[in-house]
């Protein structure tokens, strides 16, 4: 299967590897509701590490436990709210390893980042092997975070040199491993061959209002959340508590002058541009939305560290004074009428209502076909998708209901992945499933 998913559809050997153990160990078939769960407290606990490790190196350890709990809950929150793709980021299987599975790293590689360049007289040989490993795994990942991850470390490599940083030489490293890993991954077969199916017939020309397109959709993404803009301001104020030492003025040197953190939000642009511009070259624009979901989060995580060192330049040591005129009481106010106001958290609970009846009438389709496999049938006649879910909002709702109640039990639920595979008849891996040869779609007879 290893080799297969690698020749035939992509180089990524990490979660390739991930998706099959899973399927080895029949995980997706007994136990598909817990992937989304472990998720998620993976996600939790490699927020918690890296607040710990900030708290620890940068802050003291000024900050309580508690503090660091709530920190890496709302930033779980982001990760569910900013993609711009949910339901691939979390309820599909095959998309949720692909892509939150890196994220889940990076949190982890920052954090170990964090330690060994905060610890000057400590041996090094022990967390180099470390973040090259965790280098090597994230490319392994996508292609996305491939040329997201090359991109950064070529960018630091260069800003390390230019203010001459001691631990040049070891970035500079970083990067050789990243580029000449994502070259192993980006010229496989696989993704050759996955080219060649996406591939359409965009000019390189036109693909350059696609890339500023998408560029402004990340940012669009991050900035449409009240729930960023919370995060961003208790990000300043933590940062106002960071120590003052000669190695955090050293790490923090470009940003000496105030002006400067706008000329490091041009430069995040600048990068995710970077990033964005080889990946739609290459697909000639043919650049699915889940696919954005690992830039828009990175660039949120560069967004936050930002806002924590304007904490630091802009405002240091009032954040005591900030935070005694925010009474605890707000601090949970603020944060949970942040998540309310949000597109994907009203999103959700449209999810909620529409997927009880996909939820259903997949469930009885699946039954219906099993049967068929069962009886031995070769063809089975089934209603179309939408005929069913009339017939069943009807059966909940036999007085007829509110017209707007209604309209909103007939959309697709967006939030989770919505699949309709039996009706596309095209695609055979439905029917070979099970064991049938042709499935007739009947009519819709309103």
């Amino acid at each position: 299967m290893q080799q297969e998913f690698y020749s035939q559809w992509s180089g990524r050997f990490f979660v390739n590897a991930v998706e099959t153990a899973c399927i080895k160990m029949n995980f997706i078939s007994n136990f598909y509701f817990l992937l989304t769960l472990l998720l998620f407290v993976f996600t939790g606990i490699a927020a918690f590490f890296l607040a710990r490790t900030i708290n620890k190196f940068l802050l003291d350890s000024r900050l309580p436990v508690n503090r660091l709990l709530q920190a890496s809950f709302i930033f779980l929150l982001l990760n569910i709210y900013l993609p711009g793709d949910i339901a691939s980021n979390f309820y599909w299987f095959s998309a949720a390893v692909v892509y939150q599975t890196p994220i889940i790293l990076l949190l982890v590689l920052i954090a170990l980042l964090l330690k060994r360049f905060n610890q000057p007289g400590q041996k090094k040989l022990l967390p180099d092997i470390f973040i090259t490993t965790l280098i090597v795994l994230l490319i392994g990942c996508n292609e996305t975070f491939a040329v997201a991850i090359i991109t950064i470390l070529l960018f630091a490599a260069i800003l390390s040199a230019r203010f001459q940083f001691a631990e040049k030489k070891i970035i500079a490293i970083y990067f050789l491993v990243a580029f000449t890993t994502g070259i192993l991954v980006l010229y496989t077969s696989g993704i050759l061959n996955r080219q060649k199916i996406m591939q359409n017939n965009t000019h390189y020309f036109t693909v350059l209002p696609v890339i500023a397109f998408r560029v402004f959709m990340v940012f669009y993404n991050i900035f449409k959340e009240p729930l960023f803009w919370v995060s961003s301001f208790f990000c300043c104020v933590a940062g106002s508590f960071l120590t003052n030492d000669l190695q955090t003025k050293k790490g923090l040197l470009f940003f000496k002058q105030p002006k400067r953190i706008h000329y490091s939000l041009l430069l995040l642009v600048i990068l995710i541009t970077a990033i964005l511009t080889p990946l739609m070259l290459l697909s000639k624009g043919s650049f699915p939305e889940r696919a954005l979901n690992n830039i828009i989060l990175i660039a949120a995580i560069f967004l936050l560290m930002l806002a924590f060192i304007s904490g630091h330049i802009i405002f240091p040591g009032y954040a005591k004074t900030i935070m005694e005129k925010i009474k605890p009481l707000y601090r949970v106010i603020i944060p949970g009428a942040a998540m309310l106001l949000s597109v994907s958290y009203i999103n959700a609970w449209k999810s909620v209502c529409s997927g009880y009846f996909y939820h259903i009438i997949l469930l009885e389709r699946d039954s219906q076909l099993l049967q068929a496999k069962n009886n031995g049938q070769k063809t089975v006649v089934i209603l179309p998708y939408s005929a069913v879910l009339k017939q069943k909002i009807k059966e909940r709702f036999p007085r007829g209901g509110f017209k707007i109640v209604s309209e909103l039990l007939a959309q697709p639920p967006t939030t989770i992945p919505f699949f309709n595979e039996a009706e596309d008849i095209a695609q055979p891996g439905y029917r070979l499933y099970y064991g049938i040869d042709r499935i007739i779609i009947q009519p819709d007879n309103p």
